[in-house]
């Protein structure tokens, strides 16, 4: 409830997983500015689905800040929010993760074939 009365999401955050808020901020059509950190880099396409800025740098955060409130600025941000939720639905999540780490697995079989595992 508390995510839908902002009309923009900030997250200054300088480190995160794939973060639920702003997935959520996303989701719900809000402009997002977040640190150019992985995580947000997965959420956020640089004025496209949000605005990335450097890590403690207050004026780009400003600067972000004062762009969201321009109506086109805005507008854009907020109508790639359908295909940003498809991307990072739970299963294209898990699908992308299970094939990273079949490729991962593939390739320690491939370069590793005469060495075995130890547990």
């Amino acid at each position: 409830q508390h995510i839908r009365t902002p009309k923009a999401f900030i997250s200054t955050s300088l480190y995160e997983g794939i973060t639920n808020a702003l997935s959520e901020a996303v989701a719900l059509g809000k402009p997002c500015i977040a640190t150019d950190i992985p995580g947000s880099r997965e959420i956020i396409r640089d004025y496209n689905s949000g605005i990335l800025v450097s890590q403690n740098n207050i004026e780009e955060i400003i600067n972000a800040m004062c762009s969201v409130q321009s109506k086109d600025v805005f507008n854009k941000l907020t109508s790639n929010r359908n295909k940003i939720i498809l991307e990072n639905n739970v299963e294209v999540v898990a699908n992308n993760f299970l094939e990273f780490f079949n490729l991962i697995v593939y390739n320690y079989k491939h370069y590793n074939s005469n060495k075995t595992i130890e547990i």
